[in-house]
């Protein structure tokens, strides 16, 4: 259970400052890494000051939690300990977007769960070194689990798209005189009309009937 911070009966015993330390279950639905999963709850050990007698109050401390799974990289079994900073400022009444707002006693379930998904990793790995596997033991779990398919990096828009083919035109072919019937004739290609190149005869030309 998320511990409270009983701002208003501080403030009556004149007690400015505190710390706090407890569990609370992890949420699952923090997670987006396949195959992986909180093996612990979340231990958080923070300290507070009341700033002022508006109720004006500071929290930094940590969280601490263990995620259990299969490496991203290497597909192993692995479990590794993560450790998050906490840091939250609440004002009394509404927060705007920087602080939290609270009613005399401040709550911290969701600051809580904001350090720890500042804390959670991108890719789940078992171990900072980790290496992509050789060969051998991509044939012991299967190619396929290797295989990634290529994805661009963002969508392109139709405006580009079109911006690059509108410079897509077509130009005349540059025509050269036949060195042996002077006719004029593509560049590096066999005359059509006497079917020589390079000074041979490379296309028989069929005779006229009178």
């Amino acid at each position: 259970m998320i511990s409270e911070i009983d701002v208003r009966r501080a403030l009556a015993l004149k007690q400015y400052q505190g710390s706090l330390s407890f569990e609370c279950e992890a949420d699952g639905t923090l997670l987006d890494i396949p195959l992986v999963s909180f093996s612990s709850p979340v231990r958080v050990e923070l300290g507070y000051e009341i700033l002022n007698e508006d109720g004006k109050t500071e929290v930094c401390g940590s969280v601490t939690f263990s995620l259990k799974g299969q490496c991203s990289r290497c597909l192993e079994e692995a479990e590794r300990t993560y450790v998050g900073e906490l840091y939250a400022v609440f004002e009394e009444g509404v927060g705007d977007g920087e602080t939290y707002g609270y009613r005399n006693v401040i709550k911290l379930d969701e600051a809580v769960r904001d350090a720890v998904v500042f804390a959670l990793p991108s890719t789940f790995l078992c171990s900072d070194a980790c290496q992509i596997p050789d060969y051998d033991q991509r044939e012991k779990y299967g190619k396929e689990r290797w295989i990634q398919m290529a994805v661009p990096k963002s969508k392109q828009s139709k405006r580009r798209t079109a911006n690059r083919f509108a410079n897509y035109k077509a130009t005349a072919s540059q025509l050269v005189e036949c060195k042996h019937c002077h006719a004029l004739t593509v560049a590096h290609r066999v005359c059509k009309n006497c079917g020589f190149y390079d000074g041979k005869e490379v296309v028989a030309q069929k005779e006229e009937k009178n």
